[in-house]
Order: C-alpha cells, then structure tokens, then sequence
C-alpha cells in the first residue's frame, strides 16, 4: 500500500510538472503568433502530456518494437517540450527587459524565434549525443608495479528501448580498438526503457579483455539479481561489495547504494577486510561519486564514478556542483584522486547539450616521487 501510494504521488507529481511545461510553451506560442485558442490543440497537448510518463508505465510492463518505439517517440517529445520551454522563457526575459528599457520587439519575431531555437537545439543535441567521443587521461598511482596498465571505463550506457544492442555493439568495438588491459562498467549498465533481457547485453561477450561491472541505481529499479546474473552471463565479472585483482590493482566494486547518503558502510567494511591488499594501488568502483571521503580515509588512491550525466541537458548542468563536490572528470583532494564520466549513453530524451556521450580511456601509470 505505501510503494503504491508513493508511486501514485511520484507519478503525479511528474504529470503535474510536464503539464506546466507544455502549457507555458502552449500559452506563450499562440500569445506570439496569435493563435486562435483550439480544443483539439488543448487536447493534443493533455495527450502530449502523459506520453511519457505512460511509455515508462508500458516498458516496464509489455515488450517488443512498439514499445519501444513509443518509448523512444515519447522521449524525443520529452527533450523538445523541454528545449522549447527554455526558449520560450528566454525569449520571454527578453521580452520584459526590452519593455523595461521602453522597446517593443514584433510578437511574431519572437515567437518564430523561440520555435527555430527549439528546434535547432534539439537537432544539435540529437547529433551530439550520438557522436561517442574517446576521452583519454593518463592517471598516477603509487605502489604500481607495472610500468603503465590502460583501462576503459564504461558507465551509464543505459541499453533500452533508445539505446539496443546494436549501440552496445558500437562501444564494445569502440573499446576492443583502444586494446585495453581491463575494462570496468561503472552501473547503469541497464535503462529500464525495456525488460531486462539477455539479448541487451549479449554484446559484452565481444569484449576482449578482462571486463568487471558493479551496479548502479537502474540496476536497483531492474532488479539487482537479474540484472547482475544476465551481466556475468556475458562473461562479465560482478562485483558486488567485493575484491578483485587485476594487472597489479586491486579493485574494489561496491553496489550503488539505494539513497543519497555521503558515507557507506558497505564501502568502509569492504575496505577494512583483513585480505585488502595494501601494497598495491586501489581502484574503487561506485557508481555515484559520493562516499569520497570515506574513500579517501581508507586510503582508496582512485574511485571511478558516473551516473551524473554532468546534467545532461543544459541547464541542469549548473546544478551539478550544488549536489556533487566531484561530478564531471578528474579530480583529487590529496593523494586520493577520482574521475566522473559523463556516461556513454543517455536517460530519457536521447538528447546532449553542454555534456558528452564518452568512452574513457585511462592510463594508469606510476606515481612520480
């Protein structure tokens, strides 16, 4: 009864949000263009409304090219609603600082402007978040033998309805090319866009090195059990509050916690085992970058994060440093260092402004003394 009720109020809160979206874009459109006011139109709009949330409702309880058609139609209309919605506050903050400067601007200029902005932004998002790039570092641990071991890590692919296994494809290519020494999935491996199902991940099969994935919060919603178990049928090692040793690191994978607690005790138990190797470099995997400082008092040298998308779209990247101290690339406090992907794949509208869809190759080598 409590997740149903909590559910319903989620989702309604959603609905509530969406439906000020579109009515703002509704409103200040045919103010512009002098529209006349159509029940057709107001009706399309209600329907606009709720097709996304009723497509997250439908992925996760039907399967097949339909839905995820839908879902993916649904999410493209999210990201534009949402691009012309800032246009059109734009173009409105415009509006009223010319007025409060006793200038008139033509209401048909402005609301064509705001309709070709939308839509130029929502191309360009489109393109860009479809263009993978590869971001290399080269990173300085202490204690490491090896003269230089090259890792790729992989987070927030979020193989779905958007993303199949053909693009999972593309990145297991992408990252066989960069000959790594071992590869590390940081969760969100999943998007919940589609039923977890083999067929999503049988792509990691192809990978050609030594590849270990620790969950993240989509996992959760999936289901931590299945999602993993169709993970390590592919041959992927999960790391699930647990160690692993390789090319001279030693790994530490801990599941992505289930709220935004800035300590871990899973993290601070893991790292105080009796068999934690001290005298080689440590790697944490963790899918959110939070628990830093409890990384960083454990004596963890890297933590390997994703899931912030860096915001994704514009403007939600400026509220990144509000929530994380550590949420797009590198960076160190000390000797402990950390670096937050900005995730290969997307969530939601398939759209990319003022982040980057990247694969991220990591050169790990000794720390100068």
């Amino acid at each position: 009864m409590l997740r149903t009720a909590i559910f319903s109020l989620v989702l309604l809160t959603i609905i509530s949000i969406l439906l000020l979206l579109h009515f703002y874009v509704y409103k200040r459109t045919g103010a512009l263009l002098g529209l006349p006011k159509s029940p057709a139109l107001f009706i399309a709009l209600a329907l606009l409304t709720i097709s996304f949330p009723l497509a997250m409702i439908l992925s996760r309880t039907m399967d097949g090219p339909l839905t995820r058609g839908f879902y993916t139609v649904a999410a493209c209309w999210l990201g534009l609603v949402f691009l012309a919605f800032t246009a059109s506050a734009l173009i409105h903050l415009i509006q009223l600082l010319m007025g409060l400067a006793h200038h008139t601007l033509d209401h048909r200029t402005l609301g064509w402007s705001a309709i070709i902005l939308s839509l130029l932004a929502f191309i360009y998002g489109m393109v860009h978040a479809a263009t993978i790039r590869t971001t290399e570092i080269t990173i300085g641990l202490k204690n490491l033998k090896e003269p230089k071991v090259t890792m790729v890590l992989l987070t927030d692919i979020h193989v779905g309805a958007v993303y199949g296994p053909k693009y999972l494809q593309k990145i297991v290519d992408r990252t066989n090319a960069l000959k790594p020494d071992l590869v590390a999935i940081a969760g969100d491996l999943f998007d919940g866009s589609a039923k977890p199902d083999y067929r999503l991940v049988k792509p990691l099969e192809g990978l050609q090195a030594p590849a270990f994935f620790v969950t993240g919060n989509h996992e959760i919603y999936e289901g931590v059990d299945i999602t993993t178990a169709l993970v390590a049928k592919a041959g992927v090692r999960v790391l699930r509050n647990e160690t692993a040793e390789c090319c001279g690191l030693q790994l530490l994978g801990v599941d992505s916690p289930r709220g935004n607690s800035k300590s871990n005790p899973a993290l601070l138990e893991l790292a105080a085992k009796p068999d934690r190797d001290r005298e080689k470099p440590s790697v944490l995997l963790y899918h959110i970058p939070l628990g830093t400082a409890d990384a960083k008092s454990t004596g963890i040298d890297l933590q390997l994060s994703g899931h912030t998308h860096n915001g994704q779209i514009f403007p939600f990247s400026l509220f990144m440093p509000l929530v994380y101290r550590f949420y797009s690339g590198y960076g160190r406090d000390g000797d402990f260092q950390v670096y937050v992907s900005h995730g290969v794949g997307n969530w939601g509208p398939p759209l990319r402004i003022g982040s980057r869809s990247e694969i991220i190759k990591i050169d790990l080598v000794p720390a100068e003394k």
